[in-house]
């Protein structure tokens, strides 16, 4: 019986073992990363870790991000981030700098309605007889009045 005991509970050891070290917190405050046995501080946006701090709590070596790319946060990251490159279709917006990357949007004459604008930009819709509702912009496409306000006149 002593056996099966022994048996029933070595499973719930187990459990709570797994639990106690996934659910066991960072010595390292928000603003800190861990880096071997220390907490550094986090690196701030534009720049990147070049060496980490050599003493808890301590600051890291941060080198600004080079032209081209950028880090819009707080990080630990070794490196910084690739700036956005505008398609033909579209014009710049917003040029990089090291704490944003490009922002792009459709030229004049077309748009595009999804998140990002992956895919392309559309030519704008013409309404007929110019019944335009709402012009098209780079992120929407012409809103034409569709409704038949001629067939209640006399």
């Amino acid at each position: 019986m002593a056996r099966l005991e022994h048996l029933l509970l070595l499973p719930g050891l187990l459990l709570w073992a797994t639990v106690c070290s996934v659910s066991s917190s960072s010595p390292c405050g928000a603003d800190e990363f861990q880096s071997d046995t220390f907490c550094c501080q986090l690196c701030p946006a534009g720049t990147y870790v070049l060496k980490p701090c050599q003493r808890d709590h301590g600051k890291s070596e941060c080198v600004p991000c080079e032209p081209g790319y950028f880090m819009t946060h707080n990080n630990s990251e070794l490196g910084c981030f690739q700036c956005s490159q505008c398609r033909n279709d579209q014009e710049e917006v917003a040029a990089c700098s090291q704490m944003a990357d490009r922002e792009c949007q459709c030229k004049q004459g077309t748009y595009c309605n999804s998140e990002n604008c992956v895919e392309k930009c559309l030519r704008c819709s013409r309404c007929p007889n110019g019944r335009v509702i709402r012009q098209c912009n780079a992120a929407m496409d012409t809103l034409c009045d569709t409704s038949d306000s001629e067939s209640g006149a006399r």
